[in-house]
């Protein structure tokens, strides 16, 4: 009769669990600087949006202004 015996080997394990643990600090840093992008990207989104809105705003009123200063 044949036996199975299960041996750990904890230096492939230790490896291994290293390695695994270097490999996501690195994702973790790739996923902190993605997401500091994308606040940075949506600051400048909100700045550019309120920027258009000022101008449009601007030209209108402008506009609104010659008109009156010709209908009088």
């Amino acid at each position: 009769e044949k036996t199975i015996i299960e041996v750990a080997d904890q230096a492939a394990i230790a490896q291994a669990e290293a390695k695994y643990n270097a490999e996501k600090a690195k994702i973790e840093n790739k996923e902190q600087s993605i997401d500091m992008k994308m606040k940075n990207l949506d600051t400048e989104i909100s700045s550019l949006d309120k920027e258009y809105e000022t101008v449009k705003s601007l030209i209108s009123k402008s506009i609104e202004k010659s008109f009156k200063r010709y209908e009088a």
